[in-house]
């Protein structure tokens, strides 16, 4: 799991490359599977929870991490 966190200033992508979760983005839970994609806008608190099998997830900010 990725424990609550917020990037400040930082938009987040994750694109779901495979496995399993749910993303809690503010007070709204999404459940991932492969495919899927979600778009964290900056300064939003947010966490990861990977499922039993795991979840593998690309995360692309903008702008980038330095």
């Amino acid at each position: 799991s990725i424990g609550e966190h917020v990037h400040e200033g930082k938009t987040e992508l994750h694109e779901v490359i495979n496995g399993f979760g749910v993303c809690t983005i503010g007070d709204k839970e999404y459940v991932y599977n492969p495919g899927d994609t979600a778009l964290i806008m900056h300064d939003i608190m947010h966490k990861v929870e990977a499922g039993e099998k795991g979840l593998f997830l690309l995360a692309k900010f903008i702008p980038a991490l330095v």
